[in-house]
């Protein structure tokens, strides 16, 4: 733990002790003298590993259409692991349905929009990290509620990570990570208004010199788009005008309770 790449590691063993005289060695002289045959070494050289850690955030969980979100990544080349510099990093971005590609900043690096992929063109050094963000717009059709999620993975490295595997995706891997926004679509607050008067000129179009008619009742039938039963009430004003207000999206009835006299 903690030795640089390249570094040779030896192991030597040797007989250190026997009742008998040994013809051609002496066992426990320990002078590291290989020409003798009770003694002999092996050896490994340490390779090139590195350590990936990827962080995935979002500045806002929750959006609405058209606004824009940044998606926020870090990597890191964890220096508690890795003894050597990791070179040929690429990060691919998974950018969701329902949102359109706005802008990227970053700390260094090459960015291809086409493939959505972040190539680090410097090797990032133990201990060192790097910094992107993706701005993204929510595109107008997204329903409400909808939740969307980004994944940004390490997609290539030369060395060996010691903990993950470069290009497969994997979240339960400290190379990948995800962000959730939910969309949240104001609903309209819908009202359904009208008048009842005389029609003295059998035009449809209430007008000043028309008599208004007070205290008529107007009856509100219907289904809403969560297929709810509706069935309201209200009566005109002084100025024959009525009002059905906070109602949702559906298909409804207005039916006038006909004024005795008419």
């Amino acid at each position: 733990d903690g030795l640089s790449a390249g570094t040779m590691i030896v192991n030597t063993a040797q007989v250190t002790a026997a009742n008998e005289d040994d013809v051609d060695s002496t066992p426990g002289n320990d002078d590291g003298d290989q020409s003798e045959d009770d003694e002999s070494s092996a050896k490994v050289t340490v390779g090139a590993l590195i350590d990936l850690e990827l962080t995935k955030t979002v500045a806002t969980p929750v959006v609405t259409v058209g606004d824009r979100v940044r998606w926020n990544i870090e990597i890191t080349n964890n220096e508690e692991n890795a003894n050597a510099a990791a070179t040929g990093v690429v990060v691919t971005d998974l950018v969701p349905d329902g949102v359109t590609v706005f802008g990227v900043t970053k700390s260094s690096g090459l960015f291809d929009f086409d493939t959505m992929s972040w190539t680090l063109t410097e090797p990032l050094e133990p201990g060192a990290t790097e910094t992107l963000t993706i701005v993204t717009i929510v595109d107008s059709d997204v329903t409400n509620g909808t939740m969307l999620t980004n994944v940004a993975f390490v997609s290539a490295a030369n060395e060996t990570d010691v903990d993950s595997t470069p290009g497969d995706a994997d979240l339960s891997e400290d190379d990948a990570d995800d962000a959730k926004v939910t969309v949240e679509v104001p609903q309209p607050e819908l009202m359904l208004s009208g008048y009842s008067y005389v029609d003295t000129n059998n035009d449809g179009i209430f007008q000043d010199i028309e008599l208004p008619l007070m205290g008529v009742e107007i009856v509100l039938t219907g289904t809403d788009v969560d297929g709810n039963d509706v069935n309201e009430s209200t009566f005109t004003n002084i100025d024959g005008f009525y009002k059905f207000n906070d109602l949702a999206p559906g298909t409804y009835t207005v039916m006038q309770m006909q004024p005795l006299q008419f």
